[in-house]
């Protein structure tokens, strides 16, 4: 048997050993995951998508500020702690894990869609002059 084939046979059972390990915690979180999206009123988003690995359950979130407010009030009311907050200045992207004890960890991606240019100041830059001298 060739070493690709080899390859190929060790990397599908590798995938096929996650894909169970993905099922199973899905399975196990699956009324955790439930009551988090029936918290959720993610109206004000713009796109939303969720996937889970084996550690925890993913959100990919894209929209403006109340849809990020939304997010954080419905797992504040469930009891998750998040590990890091929005700062006061806006970002674009903004990432963060939601946990709780004895509780599925999720997993926070979020974009804004309402981005613009502001002026926050002004800069003098040095630049040469040049003239057409003929003599």
């Amino acid at each position: 048997m060739s070493t690709l084939l080899n390859e190929i046979k060790t990397t599908f059972r590798n995938e096929k050993r996650e894909w169970k390990k993905r099922k199973a915690f899905f399975k196990a979180s699956e009324a955790d995951i439930a009551e988090v999206l029936a918290e959720m009123d993610l109206s004000t988003a713009s796109t939303g998508r969720m996937d889970c690995d084996a550690d925890d359950v993913n959100f990919y979130v894209t929209g403006a500020a109340p849809a990020m407010k939304e997010i954080f009030r419905a797992f504040r009311k469930l009891g998750y702690d998040p590990s890091k907050r929005p700062g006061v200045k806006p970002e674009s992207n903004f990432t963060c894990y939601f946990s709780q004890t004895d509780k599925p960890t999720f997993y926070l991606s979020f974009s804004s869609t309402v981005c613009h240019r502001v002026k926050v100041g002004t800069k003098t830059v040095e630049q040469d002059i040049y003239e057409v001298v003929c003599e």
